[in-house]
Parts: C-alpha cells; structure tokens; sequence
C-alpha cells in the first residue's frame, strides 16, 4: 500500500487566516483584551465646577465643589495653587459643599484626581463679597432755615456707586417719604439737590433723606433736618385795610379802619423794635386806602366815611415823624377807596363812590399841593383798586360798582394826548366785585381778578388777557409781586390760604396756611425777603403776619 505523506508548513499556512479572523472576532466580542479580557484603561481627567461661580456678592457664599466622576478634589482660598499634600489645601471626596467664601475679593483655586490618577488642570473662581452699606454723606453744610422762596442747594455723595434716591419727610425707610429726585451715581462724585423753601412746612422742620442702593442691594442713607425760618404775629387790633411800606423798607402802614388810626409797624430787621407797633397815627372817619410818595417822606391815606353825613377826607401823614400834616376835606359822600401816587410823586389817584376817579395834586412846590385838581368820570364805578406802572405812564385801575366790575388802563402821562383818560378796559364791564391789582416791574403786565374770580395776566401794550387763572377763588383778594416780578402773592379775603403763583404761566406754586382768615391787603418789602399780610381782619385781635421769603 502506497504511502501519503502530508505537507505540514503547507497546511499551516492554510489555516493562519482562518485563525486570524478567530482572533479578531473574540477580540471585538470582548473575549480577549488587556492584561486578561478588562476595559481599556481610563485616560481622561475629572471635570470639576463651582456652584455658584465667581461673581460680586452681598453675602457670604457657601461653594459647592462637584466633579463628572468620582474623584478626590484638592482647593486652596488663599490665591496660591493648591497641591496634593500641600499646607494651604484642603481636600475632599466629590461633592465638597459648604466652601465659605467670605468679606473681601477671595480667589478660589481647585482641582481634581480620579481613581486611576488622572489629575484636571487647576481651575479658578473669583468672589466680591460685598457685606457694606454705601456710606452716603453731605458735601456741603445742612443749609440755614429757608424762606418761603428760598432756593438752596445741597450737595452729598457716597462711597459706592449705585442708584440713589432723594425723599422728603418719611422715617428713614426708603419709600416712606415724597420722591424728589432718582438717579444713578459713582463712587465719590458730588450730587446736587435743589431745595425750595415752599416745598417744606412752616410748622415743623422736615428731614431731607438721601438713599444709595449698591449693586448687590445694600442701602446705605443720611438725612439733613429743613426748617423754614419763622412766622412772626405782630398784634395790630381793630378791622384792617391796606398795608404799604416804605420804599426802604424800614416801616408800614396799616389803615386800621376800626377806630380811625393808622398803625405803623417797624419793619427794620436791623432795628431794636423790629416786627412791633411803633404807634398809631389820628386821620380821618374809616381809614381806607394808603399809597406812599415814591421818595418815602408821606404816605396819603383816604377815609371814607361811616355814614352819609360824614365828610369824608384825605389825610397826609409824615412819614418821619408819623404824625398827620395836611387833612384835605372831600364831601359826604365821596367815600374814598384805593389810592396811588405817580412815579414823579406830583400826583395822587383814587377811586370814589361818586363813580369818579379823583386826582389829587401831591406835589409840594405846587399851588394847589394836597387839593383835589381833576377827577375821571367813570360811569358804575363806586370803589377799587389802582396801581400805577414803574416807568410812569399808566394807571391800572381794578374797579366795582353794585352789579358791576371791569378792569380800566389810565393814561396818566402828562405829555401824551390822551393824558387823564381811559386808554383801554381790556377786562370789560361784568357782574362782579373788585379785587387787588399790581404791575410788573416793567411795567408790561398788569395782574388783577375778573368778574369771576380770576387771576388775569393783563397786556399792557396790546390790552389783551393772555391768561387767567381759575384755580381758586380770588374775588376781593390781594395781590402782591415780588421785586423781580417773577411771584405773585394772593390771599383770599376770610380764607386762611396763602397762595403763591408763577406770574409767567399763572400756575401755583404752592398754597400756604396761615391758621387763621386772612385780610385784603399784602405788602413785599422792597428788597423781596419779608412779606406782611394781614390776618384776622375783623377781630379785635387783627394782626399782621410777617412771611418770609427769603
């Protein structure tokens, strides 16, 4: 029998990539593998994070450290790296919480190891920890008490930047007071807040609180204590009427028409005396109207008159010895009312029950000096007002009858063609009852009420009314402007307001109460820091009350 003899390397070689295939099939099924059949080894390093993350706080942080996988977490606070086995490290399994970031700019620094040692690179959180209250503070001093008209400025800032608000009144809580002013401000920078003294109270002083909330919500405040400067009752006694003071401001005249006496009243803030009843001047029967010379040395009273056969007169006092110098007799039934006297001081103006305006020579180089001259038939008119304008050429007359009312313009200029007449009556004849009427110092504007109690802002070159103002009731009230002519004073007659008004716009300014009724007459002193108006008019315990302004 023949033999077979097999080729080994041969068949070998035949079978090595059926081996092969063998060995990549168990390999990918997981059958074989490293060191054994395990999974391959872990190269990639742990993921740490920081909750919450580096930012500016108002409080303390508590950090929480948490790394992908399990790992151990190495951090430092100190801003240094921190190491595996090193002194400013701390460490821990993941999560670490409770990591105490505190007060000041703390930098954590952190990183992780995980079981098979791989090591993340250190990473870095950055904290503002913000436990102040912005310290807001005055700039300049707490200003002295204000006057009615007063404008102060108050400067103030704060060490942090923030948003800021400034109130009126309240306890110290921000929003318990009147908002003035909101902003946003830096640190250290100077804030101005403009006060006006018509904005605080003459009862009681008012605290002014400034607010500055820091970005992490801190408020920090300071406040400054307003008052206004006092309110002065000066005692005058009787039933009054019109109040003038003397171009110098140093004293007034009141027609205290009660028992025919003229009070006059230091208004001399230099003086020993000031703000009391010097004396009382005699004139004549029901003191009315009072205007004075435009030098100051006499003031021209009219008295009307208690009854029918009363013969009604003129009196002139001096003003230096406050004594009556010249009575000029007008009849029984003139009953004189408001009065007033020419730039020049040559002439006098006043109405009459006679439906006449009176002219009176007041010039003392003059024949006829203190004697009635010339009169302006004014038919319905019985009594009213007048005010003459600063540069000498008319006369603004705010008149009534019975049933009537109107506002005239006199043409009071000697060198003009219609010298003495009615120019103009740009209120025209309507029921009503008089009122005040007063001139702005360029003598362009004329402010007095109409037939329905109105405030009107009178042209004096067109005669028109641009304006009147029905905020509130202004029939039989007074009216006084300010030297700059930007204010106008009004009282209403047996109301306890007194109302302050924009002349510009005729909008109200504010409304102040002066705790009793008040009168028909208001006086500025010629500076513009004091007014004097008159309350409690028809008691025996009539008085003056000086407001100040300024």
């Amino acid at each position: 029998m023949k033999r077979v003899y097999f080729d080994k390397p041969r068949i070998f070689y035949g079978l090595l990539p059926i081996l092969l295939l063998i060995i990549a099939v168990t390999a990918s099924c997981g059958g074989g593998g490293y060191g054994g059949g395990g999974a391959p080894p872990d190269t990639t390093a742990p993921v740490t994070t920081a909750n919450p993350g580096s930012g500016t706080y108002g409080s303390v942080q508590n950090v929480t450290l948490t790394s992908n996988e399990s790992s151990i977490v190495y951090y430092s606070l100190d801003g240094a790296d921190p190491s595996v086995g090193g002194s400013n490290t701390i460490s821990g399994t993941s999560p670490i919480s409770g990591v105490s970031i505190g007060a000041g700019t703390i930098v954590l620094k952190f990183f992780a190891i995980d079981a098979t040692g791989n090591r993340e690179a250190v990473k870095t959180e950055t904290y503002v920890i913000d436990l102040v209250s912005p310290t807001v503070s005055l700039v300049s001093a707490a200003p002295d008490p204000f006057g009615l008209l007063t404008t102060r400025t108050i400067s103030w800032q704060s060490n942090e930047a923030g948003i800021y608000a400034v109130e009126l009144g309240g306890t110290g809580t921000l929003g318990s007071g009147t908002t003035l002013a909101l902003g946003s401000i830096t640190a250290n920078t100077p804030v101005d807040q403009v006060m006006n003294g018509y904005q605080l109270s003459f009862s009681a002083a008012t605290p002014l609180w400034i607010y500055v909330t820091d970005a992490v919500g801190h408020t920090g405040s300071t406040s400054v204590s307003l008052s206004m400067k006092p309110l002065v009752a000066i005692p005058i006694g009787g039933v009054l009427s019109k109040i003038v003071i003397l171009p110098g401001g140093q004293k007034a005249y009141i027609a205290r028409t009660s028992d025919n006496v003229v009070a006059v009243v230091d208004t001399d803030p230099l003086s020993a005396s000031y703000n009391t009843v010097l004396t009382t001047v005699s004139v004549g029967i029901r003191p009315n109207g009072i205007a004075i010379v435009p030098d100051g040395t006499r003031a021209y009273v009219t008295n009307s008159g208690e009854t029918i056969s009363d013969i009604d007169t003129l009196s002139v006092i001096s003003t230096a010895t406050d004594a009556e110098i010249a009575t000029t007799p007008l009849g029984s039934q003139t009953a004189p009312g408001g009065i007033a006297i020419t730039m020049d001081g040559k002439r006098g103006y006043f109405t009459s029950f006679e439906n006449k305006i009176y002219i009176v020579d007041t010039d003392p180089g003059s024949l006829t000096y203190n004697l009635v001259v010339d009169y302006i038939p004014r038919v319905l008119l019985l009594s009213g007002n007048i005010a003459m304008t600063p540069n000498g050429k008319k006369a603004v007359v705010n008149w009534a009858g019975i049933i009537a009312h109107a506002v005239d313009v006199i043409d009071v200029d000697p060198t003009s063609p219609t010298y003495n007449t009615v120019i103009a009556s740009p209120v025209p004849i309507v029921p009503g009852v008089s009122g005040d009427v007063a001139v702005s110092p360029d003598s362009a504007f004329a402010y007095a009420t109409n037939g329905e109690g109105q405030l009107c802002k009178i042209d004096l070159q067109m005669y028109t009314l641009p304006l009147c103002y029905a905020g509130v009731f202004f029939a039989q009230g007074s009216i006084a402007l300010t030297p700059d002519g930007s204010t106008a004073l009004h009282s209403n007659f047996n109301s306890k307001k007194l109302y302050v008004i924009k002349t510009s716009d005729l909008t109200s300014i504010t409304e102040v109460d002066l705790g009793a009724e008040l009168g028909n007459s208001i006086a500025i002193t010629p500076d513009g820091s004091r007014a004097y108006v008159e309350r409690s008019v028809l008691s025996a315990s009539s008085e003056l009350v000086m407001v100040p302004l300024q």
